[in-house]
């Protein structure tokens, strides 16, 4: 078992989350936790290793040059055997104490072809306006299932907080470097798109309903602003994945794009004041919404399936590779932590 988080920019929180991590009861099968920065070098490596001395738990630092959390993702998940549970998770989260072993019992106890999630809570430091609640994305909201209203061929875990087998990522094509922050073409959700591929390929989810975790929402993600960011963000995801089905970038006019761009533009003129009022909010969502899926159908790489872990025959029949499941290791006990 590995848990990974990539991470980027300034390390404002990545400190809390380690700690947390190294407070949970280890499994036997505990390897450590690995944390890869991409981009530009902001000094993780340091804090990594200050709290992997103070709290006694392996962490491995690594720097991917390439940006784009995807990009990061895939450098983490090469280094890791086939073999090995990886847990993927935020450098803004906390976790609890059991949150290691309810991954390692679940996955002990479930079918082969499956993939694993759990709920998680918020930490909101300024409360949103009640009537933005709804479009906030679920990472600002929280999520605790019902577990006998969960549908495991179809519903999703939240990116910070799921789990599989490293084999099963990577014979899916591991994650896609068109999605997730850093993306060239502005599309968040790399993780929905890896759990997509795997029901796709026939695998089912598995709710893990103790393996809990709080995300921090900051109250930049708690505002108007950053709710139309994520709407538009979820257009290009959505324009992608229809370039993808199509097998090619779709092609519209210039023409058309211009008028549809001006059309909207007009309406948002007299709906300038979205940060208060529900109605001119909703025609700003209308209009982010329609461009990032424009922006996401006609990119010239939506429709190019993108993985290191796959030639580029595979890219096309990933879905069929999935024949023989990883062998899951045997039963171990579980050791205290530190």
């Amino acid at each position: 078992m590995r848990v990974i988080i990539a991470t980027a920019g300034p390390p404002i929180t990545i400190a809390d989350t380690l700690i947390s991590i190294s407070r949970c009861v280890r499994p036997g099968t505990f390897q450590g936790v690995t944390v890869v920065e991409n981009g530009k070098k902001c000094g993780v490596d340091r804090i990594c290793q200050r709290i992997a001395k103070e709290h006694q738990i392996e962490i491995e630092s690594l720097h991917c040059p390439a940006a784009g959390k995807s990009n990061a993702l895939n450098f983490a998940l090469s280094r890791v055997p086939e073999k090995s549970l990886v847990i993927l998770t935020d450098d803004d989260v906390s976790v609890c104490p059991e949150w290691l072993t309810c991954y390692q019992k679940a996955a002990e106890e479930a079918a082969d072809r499956t993939f694993f999630g759990g709920p998680f809570r918020v930490a909101q430091q300024t409360p949103p306006p009640q009537w933005l609640v709804p479009y906030l994305p679920g990472s600002a909201k929280g999520w605790d299932p019902d577990p006998a209203r969960f549908d495991c061929r179809r519903d999703l875990f939240v990116g910070f907080n799921w789990a599989a087998w490293a084999g099963d990522i990577k014979r899916i094509g591991g994650a896609d470097p068109r999605f997730g922050a850093g993306s060239i073409i502005g599309a968040n959700g790399q993780e929905t798109q890896m759990q997509m591929q795997f029901f796709e390929a026939g695998f089912r989810s598995h709710l893990v309903t103790s393996a809990y975790v709080t995300h921090l929402v900051p109250e930049s993600h708690c505002s108007p602003e950053f709710a139309l960011q994520r709407i538009e963000s979820v257009g290009v995801f959505n324009g992608i994945r229809r370039s993808t089905a199509a097998n090619k970038p779709t092609k519209i006019s210039t023409h058309i794009k211009r008028w549809r761009e001006r059309f909207l533009r007009m309406q948002c003129r007299r709906h300038k004041d979205y940060q208060s009022d529900l109605q001119d909010f909703l025609v700003h969502a209308r209009h982010r919404r329609i461009r990032g899926f424009l922006r996401g159908q006609t990119h010239p790489d939506s429709a190019r399936i993108q993985g290191p872990f796959l030639t580029a025959t595979e890219k096309e029949t990933s879905a069929n590779l999935l024949n023989t499941s990883v062998q899951k290791p045997e039963n171990t006990s579980c050791l205290p932590a530190f």
